[in-house]
């Protein structure tokens, strides 16, 4: 089945249903699938848009790149959505890359931008809001409004047929993007669907950006293949989310450790009721035992999902109807997935063994666009090398320990920084913590340990060094120790390790 058909599915239904709530305005499904409509002719009758043409947009959530992803998968080409905290040089590159017919962007996000000059020469420039502040720039609402135009439906069209290009963070070289089929986003859907036990009573609230699959797959699109109710949010704010949560009846959503921590800070957390919410979901980076526990304390389920944007991204969870799932894990093989974990000559190895995690489903990426080589580096054999160190146990649930690239090798020993932070973390005056490698004569390379103290608190070095080391090998305690005001983030509130490294090394 042809993506755009899980909208016109809903809304032949229940076409009066809300499928999403935007800024006080609800959009039915019957509105939306008119919209996606609209979208699906302007961009082949105004803007020459053919089968297999990508379609970029820059711009905060709102209810238009939803819609773009229906539209595009209506007409056969590849929306890319793209990270607006970008810097002007790195979405020039991106945008050379994907080489757009089109790119529909809020005009504060591509100042100094026009046709051939960052942008591609034959790309159109659609301003999707604030039309007049940019006279270069054409306005979608110029096009939308007017006559009920329509897209004719292909209903021969290829499932197969890519429909997403996401670009991956690009922490060491150059951004690579992952292409996803319209078939990889319907088995992540019916992962998400048995992940959360989703259906159409659910009320689904996004605040998570639409350029990372995150914010996209793990519950917003599947939501609406099951006829459920979105909610965005245009950004992360912790106190409306907290708003929402409680005014709105949200049952379920996603948000990463950092936005959970910000949350469970507010004035207004320990009072707030909670009792709707069925589950949080969260991931994309090694989480913290004890910040899951403070929101499992409060009566909501939190949930870990593992994958990457090559896998769209549902490929290892835990499950809401599985009680017995390890906090510290990141759960078992989602329905339609495959994991294992194997050693560096790629054989399996057993349970309770460390090895690279790798993944083979119908949800995974086709290749990297315009990458033949790091395409022929992730997919072997038919399964994705995901360069997650990782192990799984007798009951089938598996833990992740650290990237390959970050595990330093200190005299020989092999030193995963994540296990560290875990130790980190326990302390109660630490509130963020970081390890990195620094480069060494003697042993190749240190261990450095980076901490933001939370306020007030009065740790210092011997003491911190006491702490760990009634705790960790001594081969695993930091040399160099570094408090800091802050650590250096990326754009999706990760710790950006290389620049922390770089940091470091300026300092040491």
């Amino acid at each position: 089945m042809q993506l755009e058909h899980w909208i016109a599915y809903v809304a032949s239904r229940t076409p009066d249903k809300t499928a999403i709530r935007f800024e006080g305005e609800q959009i039915t499904y019957s509105q939306f699938e008119g919209l996606i409509g609209r979208l699906a002719w302007v961009l082949q009758n105004e803007f020459q848009v053919s089968p297999g043409d990508r379609v970029a947009h820059l711009a905060l959530n709102s209810p238009i790149v939803l819609a773009l992803i229906f539209a595009c998968a209506r007409i056969g080409a590849i929306l890319v959505p793209l990270n607006y905290r970008l810097a002007h040089a790195e979405l020039t590159f991106l945008l050379g890359d994907c080489n757009p017919k089109v790119l529909f962007s809020a005009p504060q996000f591509l100042a100094g931008f026009v046709a051939g000059q960052g942008a591609p020469a034959t790309c159109r420039l659609v301003a999707i809001d604030d039309a007049d502040s940019a006279s270069d720039w054409d306005s979608l609402a110029d096009y939308l409004g007017g006559q009920e135009i329509q897209a004719e439906r292909q209903d021969q069209s290829d499932p197969s047929a890519p429909v997403l290009i996401v670009y991956t963070s690009g922490t060491t070289g150059r951004p690579k993007g992952a292409v996803l089929d319209q078939n990889a986003l319907r088995w992540n859907a019916i992962n998400s669907q048995h992940m959360h036990a989703l259906s159409g009573d659910d009320h689904i609230l996004t605040v998570l950006p639409f350029y990372h699959v995150g914010g996209l797959n793990v519950q917003t699109l599947p939501a609406l293949h099951f006829g459920a109710t979105v909610t965005l949010h245009r950004e992360f704010d912790a106190a409306a989310v907290l708003s929402e949560i409680t005014g709105s009846a949200v049952t379920l959503t996603v948000l990463v450790p950092t936005q959970m921590r910000a949350i469970g800070e507010l004035p207004h957390w320990p009072a707030t009721d909670l009792s709707v919410l069925r589950a949080v979901t969260t991931g994309s980076t090694i989480v913290e035992p004890g910040l899951l526990q403070a929101w499992e304390q409060r009566g909501v389920r939190t949930l870990q999902v593992y994958g990457c944007t090559e896998s769209c991204p549902i490929a290892v969870c835990q499950s809401i109807d599985d009680a017995h799932s390890p906090l510290e894990s990141v759960g078992r093989e989602a329905k339609h997935c495959r994991a294992r974990v194997v050693d560096e000559h790629q054989s399996q190895v057993g349970t309770m063994v460390r090895g690279e995690i790798q993944l083979q489903g119908q949800n995974l990426m086709r290749e990297y666009w315009n990458n033949p080589e790091a395409t022929a580096n992730a997919l072997r054999d038919g399964w994705l090398a995901t360069g997650d160190i990782g192990y799984r146990d007798d009951d089938g649930n598996f833990y992740i320990v650290d990237r390959i690239k970050n595990i330093i090798i200190s005299g020989g020993e092999n030193i995963f920084p994540a296990e560290i932070e875990h130790v980190l973390y326990t302390h109660p005056d630490i509130e963020q913590a970081a390890i990195v490698g620094l480069p060494d004569e003697t042993w190749g390379e240190i261990v450095a340990a980076s901490i933001v103290k939370r306020p007030g608190a009065t740790l210092d070095q011997e003491t911190l060094l006491e702490f760990l080391g009634d705790r960790l090998g001594r081969y695993k305690l930091p040399r160099r120790l570094f408090f800091e005001s802050e650590l250096p983030r990326n754009a999706m509130g990760k710790t950006d390790y290389q620049a922390l490294r770089d940091r470091l090394i300026d300092r040491a």
